[in-house]
């Protein structure tokens, strides 16, 4: 499933795409957790883009959520943020590139006609591995028994 949305750059639209991004979120099956990772990680990219309302696309993102069997990814292309071959960071800062690194997956940053894309890549059904151990072990004891 694709999602497309264009949003004016503002902390009050942010709202609206973090309903979006958890609605689409839950029915992946991603945790609670995973989804506010996932949002937060939109919030750093959008607040990291340029200033909102100046040039072009009048302060506006482009926002595309894909959903795939295991994984959600969201494209946020900012027509604002340009930069050379050479640049690596596509204009965002080091440091935003950095935390968003920590709450997704995986982080692209794409070079396109439109401006840069910024690609987040985040996975469903991610068990914290202290938790996943004790319940594969009673679900094992459980089969056991029952077989007695």
């Amino acid at each position: 499933m694709i999602t497309e949305v264009q949003i004016k750059n503002c902390s009050s639209h942010l709202v609206h795409l973090r309903r979006i991004l958890s609605c689409i979120g839950v029915g992946l099956g991603m945790s609670p957790r995973e989804i506010e990772e996932t949002g937060s990680a939109v919030s750093e990219v959008c607040a990291g883009s340029g200033d909102p309302g100046t040039d072009a696309g009048d302060g506006k993102l482009s926002v595309r959520l894909c959903t795939h069997d295991s994984y959600m990814t969201v494209e946020i292309t900012d027509p604002r943020s340009d930069c050379s071959p050479a640049c690596s960071g596509g204009g965002y800062p080091a440091a935003m590139l950095e935390r968003v690194g920590h709450l997704a997956d995986k982080v692209e940053l794409i070079r396109g006609v439109e401006g840069i894309v910024v690609v987040i890549t985040k996975y469903a059904a991610k068990q914290e591995p202290s938790l996943s151990k004790p319940m594969r072990y009673l679900a094992s004891v459980g089969t056991t028994s029952l077989q007695s």
